[in-house]
């Protein structure tokens, strides 16, 4: 269960990250 718990918080921060570069991108681009 743990390991679920780390796995899923892990893919959280991965697709945060990845919008925010996102957003950053088109912000920069724009």
């Amino acid at each position: 269960m743990k390991k679920n718990v780390i796995t899923a918080d892990r893919i959280a921060r991965i697709i945060i990250s990845a919008a925010l570069v996102v957003a950053y991108f088109l912000g920069y681009v724009s």
